[in-house]
Formats: structure tokens, C-alpha cells, sequence
């Protein structure tokens, strides 16, 4: 997504007073196109009247590399808008004119006089690349995006314009999260763009690589780096105004709290994301009506879920109808093109068979003559040397197999014996460490405001304000309290959980089995969710209080019972 956004208010002002002043079309043109620039990510329609008016001054005096340029942006905005073909024909029409070298003097350029013109043309072209690798991306063709977002990258690093290959870098990366699912690809080409907006102090430009980082640690299952990233995210694009990939921070924030259960924070994000989009995205509304409608049946608020889910529901018939209509459309008026692609391609690969076939006959034709030679004068010897190699290869075949299945025998009963003993193991680890996680959670987050307080009572000292100073102290008591309190419980639940993951020695003992089989129930779904974030599932307990404690081998039962649990959640997915 191209990054560029700091539409300030004074700016727009400034420069829509100085447009009617300027005396020739080239300052015309350099007006309207910051007027674009600055509309273009967050109020589509204005963006769109003034790209509209900076190519017809392109076209009037033949700036064949402006218009490309003009038509770059309508290509973007209209794609925005859901206009598919209009989007589609823009762009194609911008890349005919910038991929001809004939065009290279034919631009205004007075702010960097100093470049040269095959430079200037081949930055467009590479904006161009960019833009019609954003367009395929939302048309569902990820791997067509991914090729143009290559060749951009290769002519911004051809010309040395590293701000433009590390903002096509910053799209690839996305594509490969969001539509790829390759988390460990996007991490590293975010990591490459960042070092390059490092370099060039484009301190704005770090939000989109900031939330495309913190979604990839989230994939990975990173909750807590992934987590601190959308914040540093949700911090410059707020910083600097990037309200659509701000939406789109707050609406993947707001899915991962819903992931974690977390009602009052998935809600307050999901809600940030809608107020956003009404203005700016209204596409992407249904995704967000959805999410409302999640998590206020997460906060048990049922009407408001319902009325949110309709509302989804009937935005998504809206879009998907608009969007099917675009795109057949598109694939309409691309048709014929690409009947010439396949035509020029089919005929590249027909003439390629053809000289493949005259070689292969020529080769075939001098193999057969040598061949018949030495087959007449050495046809006997051949024939024991065949029949003595190929019994040979059969013994070694057969001896080769045994021993290899042998081995694959040896193997696979060890493994099996392994697994054996470290399947319950393994789960209950994985359990157990969700188990101590949120009273470690609370413990850590009581120490901060601890630390905090103890630096407001310092200041409150220094100003000799001793009863406030007292009043933070009961505070700071108050949290050790909690502190001590859970750690203990982290320390019950680790000597509770540990008991049973003890190594079995046979022995019998009374044990309550209502509390056994909670507990290993809270331990294979802990233990699921462990390795699939994405996985859930709601399970109701009744107990016959009436039981009371049963004389059982606890840990012996205990792995049982896990057994049984996981392979009912396994079955429930």
C-alpha cells in the first residue's frame, strides 16, 4: 500500500489559495499534484478531481511522463473506489506511456532539476509496477502482485531510489502475510524497508512496517512482541495521521483480542477501526461490522450482536455484488489482451518444440547409425553383460530394501515407543504453562504500576507533599499484596499440576475425581491452544457431587482422560 498521508488541514489551505495565482500550467500542475498527493490516502473523491485536473494539464501540453504520472494516481484512487475496469485501463494506458524511452524529456521536473530524464521516466514506471501489483492483489491475484512488486523494487534500486524500493518492499511484505501466509517472508522484507526509512529519518513511513511486523510475530504465535509492535504502529499512524492503515492496525489488534478472549479491549479496538472506515474505507466496513458483532457477543451483549452481524452481513451482499460486477468487468476488458499474450506465448513455445524435435531427430538419427554398428559386432558380449548387471541390481535392490525396511522397522517402533511416553507429558507442559500464565501476568503488570507509583511518591517528596506521598505507599502496599497473592497461586498451580504429570509408581490413593477430570480438561484445551492460536471451542462440565473421592491411580487416569479430551476437541474442529 503506498505510505505517503500527512494531510494537514493549514497545508490544503495554503496551497488551494495559491493554485488560482499560479501563471503557468507547469505550477499549476505541481500544485495540484501535492493537493493529491495529500488527499489520496484518506478522502478518495477530492484526491480523484484533482488527479483528474493534473492530467488534462498534462495532456494539453503534451508532458507525456506527467500524464503517466496523473494516471498512476487515478489508477490507485479508482481502484480504491472498487472501479476495476476504469482502474485497470488507467494503469495499463500510464505503463504504454512510461515504458516508451521516446517519452523520457517529455515532463515538467522543476523541483529536481538536477535528474535525469531516463531517471525520472523509470521512478514512474516503477510507481507504476507498484500500483498494478495493488491492484491485482485486491482483484485476488497474488502471485501477478507479487511480480510487479519486484520488477518496482528493481528499477527503484536500478535508479538509487531507495525510499521507492523500500515502499513497494513494505507492500510485497504485506501481500506475503496477509495473502500468502508466509510471516517469515513479510518479517524479513519489513525488516529491509525499515533499515531504509532508518536511513532516510522517514520516521512516518514506519506504521504501515510496524503493523505488518507485529501481524507476522502474531502469526508465529510472537504474541507478545507482535502485540507491542501494533502499538508502536497504532502510535505513528496516529502520530501523523495514516487513517487508513491506522484501521487497519486497531482492526488486527481488536482480532487478537477477540483470539484471547479479551471482550473490553477487542471491542474498544474494533470500534476505533469502524469510525475510521466510514470516512475512509468504506469497503472494508463489513470486516469491521463483523468483528463488532464478535465481540459484543463476547461482552454477553446479544442485541447489539445481532444488529451488528445483520448489518455485516447485508454490507458484505452490497461489496461482494459491486465487487463480482468489477471484476467481470476487468476480465472482460482484459480478455483481449490476454488472447494476445497466450497467442505470442503459444507461438514462442511452438517454434521452441520445433527446434527441440529437428535436434532431437538429428541426434536420434546418428545414435541409431553408430548404434546398429556396435550392436552387430558386439551383440553377444552385450547381451551376457546385460543379463549379468541386471541380476546384479536385482540382488542389491532386494538386499538394499530389506535393510532399509529393517531399519525403518527399528526406527518407527523407537519412535513410537518415544511418543508414547512423551505424548501426555507434552500436553500437560503446555497446559501448565497456560495455567501460570495469567497470575504470572498479574504479577508483572502489578510490579510496573508498582515502579510507577514509587516514582510518583519520589516527586511527591521532593515537593513535601507527605500525604500524598502516604496515600501512593497504602498503594504500593496494596499491590505487593496482590503480588504475594499471586504468586502463590502461580506456586499452587504448578505443585497442583505437577502432581499429576509424576511418573506413575502403581499405587493406589483417594482422589476426588471430579476435581482430576477438571483439571485434565482445562489441560488439553490449554494444551491445543498452545500450538493453534486459532483454535476454540465451548465445553460445560456437570458433576454428581454425590461421588466423593474414588481409591484410583490419579496419574494413570489422568493421562486417560487427556486422551480422551483431546481427541474430542480434535474431532470438534
Amino acid at each position: 500500500m503506498p505510505l505517503f498521508c500527512r494531510s494537514q488541514q493549514q497545508t490544503i489551505d495554503s496551497l488551494e489559495r495559491l493554485l488560482p495565482t499560479a501563471t503557468t500550467d507547469s505550477a499549476r500542475y505541481w500544485i495540484t499534484y501535492d493537493l493529491l498527493n495529500i488527499y489520496a490516502y484518506s478522502h478518495y473523491d477530492s484526491a480523484l478531481y484533482y488527479t483528474n485536473r493534473a492530467l488534462l494539464l498534462a495532456q494539453k501540453n503534451g508532458k507525456k511522463i506527467n500524464e503517466a504520472e496523473a494516471l498512476y494516481f487515478k489508477g490507485f484512487l479508482l481502484n480504491r473506489l472498487q472501479m476495476l475496469p476504469q482502474s485497470f485501463q488507467a494503469f495499463t494506458t500510464a505503463l504504454h506511456i512510461a515504458e516508451d524511452p521516446r517519452n523520457e524529456n517529455s515532463f515538467w521536473n522543476t523541483r529536481k532539476s538536477e535528474e535525469k530524464d531516463k531517471d525520472y521516466r523509470l521512478q514512474v514506471l516503477a510507481r507504476i509496477h507498484n500500483g498494478l501489483g495493488f491492484f491485482l492483489r485486491n482483484a485476488g491475484r497474488a502471485e501477478g502482485a507479487v511480480l510487479h512488486y519486484k520488477k518496482a523494487i528493481n528499477l527503484s534500486t536500478l535508479i538509487g531510489d531507495s525510499a521507492g524500493a523500500a515502499i513497494s518492499t513494505v507492500n510485497l511484505g504485506g501481500l506475503y502475510l496477509y495473502d500468502l501466509n508466509k510471516p517469515d517472508s513479510a518479517l524479513l522484507l519489513e525488516k529491509t524497508a525499515r533499515a531504509s526509512f532508518y536511513k532516510k529519518k522517514q520516521q512516518w513511513r514506519l506504521g504501515a512496517i510496524y503493523e505488518v511486523t507485529g501481524g507476522s510475530y502474531l502469526a508465529m504465535h510472537n504474541d507478545s512482541l507482535g502485540l507491542a509492535y501494533l502499538y508502536k504502529a497504532i502510535a505513528i499512524n496516529k502520530k501523523y495521521s495514516i487513517q487508513d492503515i491506522l484501521a487497519d492496525t486497531y482492526r488486527s489488534t481488536a482480532i487478537f483480542y477477540i483470539q484471547e478472549k479479551n471482550a473490553d479491549s477487542a471491542l474498544y479496538y474494533a470500534r476505533l477501526a469502524a469510525n475510521i472506515n466510514i470516512t475512509v474505507s468504506t469497503h472494508e466496513l463489513a470486516d469491521d461490522y463483523d468483528i463488532l458483532a464478535t465481540t459484543y457477543e463476547l461482552n454477553n451483549k446479544l442485541d447489539s450482536a445481532y444488529k451488528y452481524k445483520k448489518i455485516a452481513l447485508a454490507t458484505y451482499d452490497s461489496l461482494n455484488q459491486d465487487r463480482i460486477k468489477g471484476l467481470t468487468s476487468f476480465q472482460q476488458l482484459s480478455f483481449d489482451q490476454q488472447q494476445q499474450l497466450q497467442q505470442l506465448e503459444a507461438e514462442k513455445i511452438a517454434a521452441q518444440n520445433r527446434t527441440r524435435m529437428y535436434t532431437l531427430f538429428a541426434g536420434l538419427g546418428i545414435t541409431m547409425f553408430v548404434s546398429f554398428f556396435l550392436y552387430r559386432n558386439s551383440r553377444q558380449q552385450q547381451r551376457a553383460n546385460l543379463l549379468l548387471q541386471h541380476q546384479k541390481r536385482e540382488t542389491d535392490e532386494q538386499k538394499q530394501k530389506a535393510e532399509s525396511a529393517l531399519q525403518e522397522l527399528k526406527s518407527t517402533q523407537a519412535q513410537l515407543i518415544q511418543s508414547e511416553k512423551m505424548a501426555s507429558l507434552g500436553e500437560l507442559t503446555a497446559g501448565i504453562a497456560h495455567e501460570i500464565q495469567n497470575p504470572l501476568n498479574f504479577v508483572n503488570n502489578f510490579s510496573e504500576v508498582s515502579n510507577e507509583l514509587l516514582d510518583e511518591m519520589n516527586e511527591e517528596l521532593k515537593r513535601a507533599d507527605i500525604e500524598e506521598a502516604i496515600a501512593i505507599a497504602a498503594d504500593i502496599k496494596q499491590n505487593l499484596v496482590k503480588i504475594n497473592h499471586h504468586g502463590k497461586r502461580a506456586d499452587a498451580i504448578v505443585k497442583g499440576m505437577l502432581e499429576h504429570s509424576r511418573t506413575s509408581k502403581g499405587e493406589k490413593q483417594l482422589t476426588d475425581l471430579n476435581v482430576l477430570t477438571a483439571e485434565y480438561l482445562r489441560l488439553a484445551y490449554h494444551g491445543l491452544r498452545a500450538k493453534d492460536k486459532s483454535f476454540n471451542v465451548d465445553f460445560q462440565t456437570h458433576f454428581d457431587e454425590s461421588i466423593g473421592k474414588v481409591n484410583m491411580v490419579p496419574q494413570d487416569i489422568g493421562r486417560v482422560l487427556l486422551n480422551l479430551f483431546n481427541n474430542s476437541f480434535y474431532g470438534s474442529e
